[in-house]
Parts: C-alpha cells; sequence; structure tokens
C-alpha cells in the first residue's frame, strides 16, 4: 500500500509542477496585483452612498459593494473604479474589466484602471492584449508608469 500511495502522490505532484511551469502569466499577474486600497472619492452622489460603499470597500467587503453598486446607472469614474476593484477582487474579472472599461479617458482613474485591464489581460493569458495596453500607457506618468515599465521587461522575457 505505501508503494501504491507513494507513485499516487508523485504523479500528482508532477502533474501540479508542470500546471505550474505551462502558467508563467499567473505567477506574473499574483506578482503585480495588488488589491487597490481604499481612499477619498470625489463627491457628486449621495455623501452616504459614497461612505458605505468607501468603509465596505475597506473593510473587504467587495459583495457588498458589488451589490450596491451593481444595479445603478450613471456612476462616477470613481464608483465605477470601486465596482471594477470588487469584482477584480471576487475574481470576477469579465466584469471587472467591462467596468474599468466605462472610466473615461479624461478621470483621474483613468491609468489606473489601465493598469488592472492590463492585469486582467495577464491573468486571462491575453498576453498580446495586456503588452498593448502596457506600451500605451508605460510613457505616461502615474503611480503604475514603473510597475508598467517592469511588467513589460518581465513579459518580454517569458
Amino acid at each position: 500500500y505505501y508503494w501504491i500511495a507513494a507513485s499516487l502522490l508523485l504523479v500528482i505532484c508532477s502533474i501540479l509542477l508542470i500546471k505550474s511551469i505551462n502558467r508563467p502569466h499567473e505567477k506574473l499577474f499574483n506578482a503585480y496585483y495588488k488589491p487597490y486600497p481604499g481612499e477619498v472619492i470625489e463627491r457628486g452622489h449621495s455623501q452616504k452612498l459614497i461612505s458605505k460603499v468607501l468603509q465596505d470597500y475597506i473593510k473587504g467587503d467587495y459583495e457588498a459593494v458589488v451589490f450596491e453598486l451593481s444595479s445603478r446607472s450613471n456612476l462616477s469614474d470613481s464608483l465605477y473604479f470601486y465596482l471594477a476593484n470588487s469584482y477584480l477582487n471576487l475574481g470576477k474579472y469579465s466584469k471587472a474589466k467591462s467596468s474599468f472599461k466605462q472610466i473615461g479617458k479624461g478621470s483621474t482613474y483613468h491609468i489606473s484602471s489601465q493598469w488592472y485591464i492590463a492585469l486582467i489581460y495577464l491573468h486571462e493569458n491575453q498576453l498580446d492584449s495586456c503588452e498593448i495596453v502596457l506600451k500605451k500607457y508605460s510613457d505616461t506618468p502615474s503611480v503604475y508608469q514603473h510597475k508598467m515599465r517592469s511588467l513589460l521587461t518581465d513579459l518580454n522575457q517569458h
């Protein structure tokens, strides 16, 4: 029985090793992805809504943020940003990407949203799309500029 168990364990470990070797994009995603920290967002919607969304987000209650915002229309860019990040933190990548894409080019959240869209492409192994986004925005001064350049370099090494 010990030989059977040892053989089975060896097979399982081999399969897991092969899977991890064939998925370098997941390692890169895990290395670069950090949940967006909560911060003060602009006024415009009711202060009660903004306060609740921000509190839920900071607590990590992403389901509550999605529940509060997903059925609303005409969200501000900041609320779309928190909705998208909540989807992302819940592993709902398609919904996150679509919410990030609602953020306008003139928004203070635009470059940040592009960073997270690039990471979603990376997670989905759409490396060409990831590179396109990174190349487009890696020369734009932002808090993500260094990370974008670094990820581009890492992608080109794989």
